[in-house]
């Protein structure tokens, strides 16, 4: 992990927040986040193990960037934790939002916050909150990031001090179930696109049938008219497959 971020750093605005769901319970082990609903389990329970592992830590909350890079508050410990990650993403800068950007730890304290992101650190103020400590969560793919763990302080400047391996140990889990979730996504996704593929060379092989029957042709010609078929009307050679097996379904 990189050192700690100073006070030049600055960051891009980053689009409104999206709404945030909860679901509290005691973790499994990130080999069980195979779907949202375990993923969000597993991350609330790390908030709330890292409020204990880190001293002065009053709050946390895990972000993440959604496909469209828009950032969401997938699990924290208190309901606040919504509210002050709503006011990053709604000024677009917030010590969780330069962590992602800056791949960095970002602390800061009450004054640190104030000069740096004074939006964010007004609505802070109002929850007593005045220390900051964020880190990135490792990166699924190279040159992406992927979120942050921020932890909020109610003492000034005391998350500053925090060891940086504690963090690196709550992120890491973190990055390992997110990682996990994402592999189990990405083969659920594999396997209805070829349920799917398999389902439409159903439906084409049966249309390629009653072509052949209906023309007494062979079935690269039959295959052939259909997609002819499909150029002329700009339509998916499927749909013009599914469209002659339902007019010869009304003749009979």
């Amino acid at each position: 992990m990189a050192g700690h971020s100073t006070g030049s750093s600055r960051t891009e605005p980053f689009q409104s927040h999206k709404p945030y769901r909860s679901c509290i319970r005691k973790p499994n082990s990130p080999e069980n986040c195979d779907n949202e609903r375990e993923l969000n389990i597993y991350l609330t329970g790390l908030c709330h193990h890292t409020v204990e592992l880190i001293p002065g830590a009053a709050m946390v909350g895990v972000t993440l960037l959604d496909p469209q890079r828009t950032p969401i508050t997938v699990a924290r410990t208190v309901s606040a934790v919504e509210d002050l990650d709503a006011a990053q993403y709604q000024a677009g800068r917030g010590p969780g939002l330069e962590a992602v950007t800056a791949g960095s730890v970002v602390t800061a304290d009450r004054v640190d916050a104030a000069r740096r992101w004074p939006e964010f650190a007004q609505v802070a103020s109002t929850f007593g909150v005045s220390s900051f400590l964020a880190t990135p969560l490792p990166s699924l793919q190279p040159g992406m990031s992927t979120g942050a763990v921020t932890v909020y302080g109610t003492r000034d400047s005391e998350l500053q001090d925090t060891d940086n391996a504690l963090m690196n140990v709550v992120v890491a889990a973190a990055g390992y179930a997110i990682a996990g979730a994402e592999r189990y996504r990405e083969a659920r996704n594999l396997s209805r696109h070829l349920e799917h593929a398999l389902d439409s060379r159903g439906v084409i092989d049966q249309a390629k049938g009653i072509v052949m029957t209906m023309h007494g042709v062979d079935a690269d010609t039959a295959f052939r008219m259909l997609t002819d078929m499909s150029q002329r009307t700009n339509k998916k050679v499927r749909v013009v497959a599914e469209e002659l097996i339902a007019s010869i379904c009304l003749r009979t």
